[in-house]
């Protein structure tokens, strides 16, 4: 998934490592697998500099991790997967039946988990009657 920070890399790269006219038909041929790794034979031949293709690589920064559920995951692994990490969603990946690639069947955010609770969640527990001050969890 292209985020906000990979937003933010890519304009940074070509700040400081292009001209404008061959960042602009970079950008127009630019695969989300050049952020993180190794580009196609296509981007390679119309790079204005080939050597420059790990985007993140150059630019110092760490790789973000490859954070994915499969849907057939306990939803309280996945939460304690977005709790662990502090990301704010997380692809539900599943095999395609008739290609046999991965694909994204959903996106499990916090208000997606939130409205599930709120409305699946009633009063024999405890906690759901807590005053929200109560809730406050150490890290």
């Amino acid at each position: 998934m292209l985020t906000v920070s990979d937003i933010i890399h890519l304009i940074q790269y070509y700040y400081h490592t292009s001209n404008f006219a061959s960042a602009v038909t970079d950008v127009e041929t630019l695969r989300l697998e050049s952020l993180r790794g190794k580009p196609s034979p296509e981007r390679l031949a119309h790079m204005s500099d080939p050597l420059s293709s790990d985007i993140e690589k150059a630019l110092g920064v760490d790789t973000p991790p490859l954070l994915w559920a499969s849907p057939d995951q306990s939803l309280y692994e996945a939460a304690s997967l977005l709790i662990q990490t502090h990301a704010r969603r997380l692809p539900l990946l599943d095999n395609d039946s008739d290609t046999g690639h991965e694909m994204i069947v959903s996106i499990m955010t916090q208000y997606r988990l939130l409205k599930f609770i709120s409305i699946n969640v009633r009063f024999p527990y405890p906690f759901v009657n807590t005053r929200a001050p109560m809730l406050i969890v150490s890290p």
